[in-house]
């Protein structure tokens, strides 16, 4: 939704600056007869001119409006990169999680289920991200089976800086015994 407003508000401040530059254009448009060696279908012929002084095209409304439009786009990138972070900031239930590297669980761990990240740029707020979903099905360890760079399309080629990941969540023993007592 925020992006959506975003765009609208662009694309409006683009066509409120543009009718602005269009409109302080200054030409006269003077309508006269045809001439003898006209048509007799074509009786009225157009003349542009400008107001004496040469063109006169005002570039201070395309300097303000690019103006605007850089600061609203910084400001949504700011907001949108600071809104990502956040979401995936580390909880205090995420902090209690351990994440475990080519290593398997303990023996008597339980095994929860399989969790899945979204793409990140951040490797940190991908761990973050692992740590929070564990917690959330209420395990204490991820068995991180998978850290890759996301693939990219067939159609573009380039190096990807996004990364996704892919884990098992267990709850240990010693946890449930802490929790029963």
């Amino acid at each position: 939704m925020r992006q959506i407003i975003a765009v609208v508000i662009i694309i409006s401040l683009i066509l409120f600056f543009q009718t602005g530059c269009l409109l302080s254009i200054s030409s006269n448009i003077d309508l006269q007869p045809a001439g003898s060696s006209q048509t007799a279908s074509s009786n009225l012929s157009a003349s542009f001119s400008n107001s004496g002084d040469g063109s006169s095209f005002n570039t201070a409304p395309l300097i303000i409006g690019f103006s605007v439009i850089l600061a609203a786009t910084l400001t949504y990138l700011y907001y949108s990169n600071k809104h990502y972070k956040t979401q995936y900031a580390l909880t205090p239930a995420g902090e209690k999680v351990s994440l475990i590297f080519h290593a398997e669980a303990p023996p008597d761990a339980i095994l929860l289920g399989e969790i899945h990240t979204r793409s990140h740029t951040n490797l940190n707020l991908l761990k973050n991200d692992l740590r929070n979903q564990a917690a959330r099905m209420g395990g204490d360890i991820v068995v991180v089976d998978d850290i890759q760079p996301k693939i990219p399309n067939n159609y573009n080629q380039q190096v990807s800086s996004r990364y996704v990941s892919m884990g098992r969540v267990y709850k240990t023993r010693a946890s449930q015994q802490n929790e029963k007592d």
